[in-house]
């Protein structure tokens, strides 16, 4: 029997990037939360009251948004 993957949960929408040309801007990204999102984001904050966003353009060429603990990370880049 094949199962189906499971849906992740949406927190939030990444557009496609834009690169402009010339000027500073190598690219830019347009980021959308309707405010219950917000609100759920609320369960990621660090014990400093930040939520920490990744976002990542794919090769396949689709963005996508990712919530991280900075703390959490560096515990498992420790070799201890």
């Amino acid at each position: 029997m094949e199962t189906t993957p499971e849906k992740k949960k949406r927190y939030g929408f990444v557009a496609a990037p834009e690169y402009p040309e010339g000027g500073k801007i190598r690219m830019k990204c347009r980021v959308a939360f309707k405010v219950e999102q917000l609100e759920e984001l609320k369960q990621f904050a660090t014990e400093k009251g930040n939520i920490n966003i990744n976002i990542t353009e794919w090769r396949e060429g689709y963005p996508s948004m990712s919530v991280y603990d900075p703390r959490e990370q560096r515990k498992e880049d420790l070799p201890f």
